[in-house]
């Protein structure tokens, strides 16, 4: 049996990618031949770094011999068109990016839908002239392909959040398979805990991290922790945020870009909240990491962390706005109600989300579509 895999980058070391490499490993163990298709050339020893998934050696094949950092849904797309080429010569194909990749694959996982991000709904920083055009092409490609694409696949996603996004934007229904996660936190000590709020992201515009300064101004007997990758463009990020930090003279707030993992866990068992300040987030592993160690999360209410982490409030607290007061009030809730039969309940709960959990959903699906090909 052989099997093609087609995603658009795993250098990208995100949650696409940990989906994208979990699927190829049980593909592996499960006896399939087992090939990736890509647009440019994996960074392996960077993958193995920052995911830590191990695989067995794959053969690539590559759309580009480079990597393109501009017009992400067009790459994706270009990808999608060279998938055409190896259909037909596999049992089974899966397309691990979703629908910017429209490829006519035996199972499709859809993280959100493209077309979404610049919709009215699920707002984002896809505003204005630019983007309208920019997005323009793809609405019409979309619109005529999508029908083939998707008319015999099986479509997959992270979360309940999401799987209404693609119901509205597609009209499809999808499946929903939380992601994987493999959690390495230790179970936290009580006596390791402080009212310490912490919020680990990628300085990037769509995480917000500035506005951790107007929550801690609010509360100065707080300690608040901002955590994140800052590389190339999002430098300016974590730049802004040091600067509205000194204008506004806020003591009660760190940034740290770039720490080692062992560190960003040291920091995670020590505080008490979780603050996750993206708005629309499909789904969320920093959310669960806090949770891991200990910390009850806040969360914006319209995201896939709420709905499926936080189970709709039953785990930790949730936000319509980023309006600093309401959040305020929030975190003062949060660590008032914080106790260590907390710790158990949060690890009890983010046990769902194992990888073994993901493998057996996914091997029912497996065994349907090969059922289907007899």
């Amino acid at each position: 049996m052989k099997a093609i895999v087609v995603h658009s980058s795993l250098n990208t070391c995100g949650g696409a990618a940990r989906v994208s490499l979990h699927i190829i490993r049980f593909l592996q163990e499960r006896g399939y031949g087992v090939e990736l298709l890509v647009s440019e050339p994996t960074k392996w020893h960077l993958v193995k770094k920052l995911v830590g998934i191990n695989i067995k050696p794959i053969k690539e094949n590559n759309v580009l011999s480079f990597g393109i950092k501009f017009f992400g849904i067009y790459m994706r797309l270009l990808v999608g068109l060279a998938a055409n080429a190896y259909i037909g010569k596999y049992d089974i194909v899966i397309n691990t990016y979703g629908d910017a990749m429209i490829v006519p694959a035996d199972i499709t996982y859809i993280h959100f839908p493209a077309l979404a991000l610049y919709g009215e709904e699920y707002i984002s920083k896809y505003r204005g002239v630019f983007w309208s055009l920019y997005f323009a092409p793809y609405r019409i490609i979309n619109s005529l392909l999508k029908d083939r694409a998707y008319r015999s696949t099986v479509i997959l996603t992270n979360s309940r959040f999401s799987a209404d996004a693609i119901k509205k934007t597609l009209g499809k229904k999808a499946i929903v398979v939380h992601p994987p996660v493999d959690i390495d936190i230790p179970a936290p000590d009580r006596n390791m805990k402080e009212d310490v709020v912490i919020y680990v992201a990628r300085y990037s515009e769509d995480k917000k991290s500035w506005y951790m300064n107007y929550i801690a101004k609010l509360l100065p007997d707080i300690k608040f922790i901002c955590i994140g990758r800052a590389q190339g463009r999002d430098r300016r990020i974590y730049r802004r945020c040091i600067e509205i930090q000194r204008k506004l003279k806020i003591r009660n707030i760190k940034f740290y870009a770039n720490l080692p993992r062992s560190k960003v866990i040291d920091l995670l068992l020590k505080a008490k909240v979780y603050l996750h300040l993206m708005p629309y987030e499909h789904f969320g592993i920093a959310p669960l990491e806090g949770m891991a160690a200990g910390a009850i999360p806040i969360v914006h209410k319209i995201s896939g962390a709420y709905t499926d982490i936080l189970e709709e409030g039953k785990y930790g607290y949730g936000f319509r706005r980023l309006d600093p007061h309401e959040i305020a009030d929030l975190v003062e809730k949060a660590i008032n109600s914080w106790n260590t039969a907390y710790i158990k309940k949060a690890r009890d709960h983010i046990r769902k989300f194992r990888p073994a959990v993901f493998y057996k959903k996914f091997e029912k699906i497996i065994d349907k579509v090969e059922k289907t090909q007899e």
